[in-house]
């Protein structure tokens, strides 16, 4: 049997703002809801699942000449 710890811990508000939310939405306690996200936190710590940095996708548009930019730009005068 495994024995339970007692602890006073303090929050910041969208921490407690979150645990409250999955209080109701799951219909469980503060006491079950707490050790669910404690458990999972360092689950996720413990296999060095960290949020990946965003990378963002680039595409080659190909290489722009003066002549069809000042084409591009023509196109656009004469409207």
């Amino acid at each position: 049997m495994m024995l339970a710890m007692r602890t006073t811990v303090t929050f910041e508000p969208e921490t407690e703002r979150l645990l409250r939310e999955a209080m109701r939405q799951r219909g469980q306690s503060f006491k079950e809801v707490l050790n669910q996200a404690v458990v999972r936190g360092l689950a996720d710590l413990r296999c060095g699942a960290e949020e990946a940095p965003f990378v963002p996708r680039t595409f080659p548009m190909g290489l722009l000449t003066k002549r069809y930019r000042m084409a591009d730009m023509n196109q656009y005068n004469e409207a």
